[in-house]
């Protein structure tokens, strides 16, 4: 089951069908900033190339600007990192929700 790797974040996919989920990067340079901004400490000996094979970021954690395609929200940039993890998160839920 795929289910959002940020700390304290426990979205699944099998119960949020609206909202899309990410791979980490398998860049390492950027794999590492996804991690330390998802607070993720539990992965940082994992490699990239397995977080990127097996872990998921969900659509919330990222800013409008951060998608190519704002309003379906189902394609990042190509320089997008997650950078919202405050009470923002229940707003966005509620939004996507409403829009799909």
């Amino acid at each position: 089951m795929t289910t959002c790797a940020v700390k304290f974040f426990d979205n699944k996919m099998s119960l949020t069908k609206n909202i899309s989920y990410f791979r980490f990067p398998s860049d390492p340079l950027r794999c590492k900033q996804w991690m330390e901004k998802c607070q993720t400490e539990h992965l940082l000996k994992k490699d990239a190339t397995i977080l990127y094979k097996n872990y998921r970021v969900c659509g919330v954690h990222f800013e409008d600007k951060m998608f190519l395609n704002p309003n379906s929200r189902n394609r990042l940039t190509m320089n997008a990192v997650p950078t919202i993890f405050s009470g923002k998160i229940l707003f966005i839920i509620i939004n996507i929700f409403k829009t799909k």
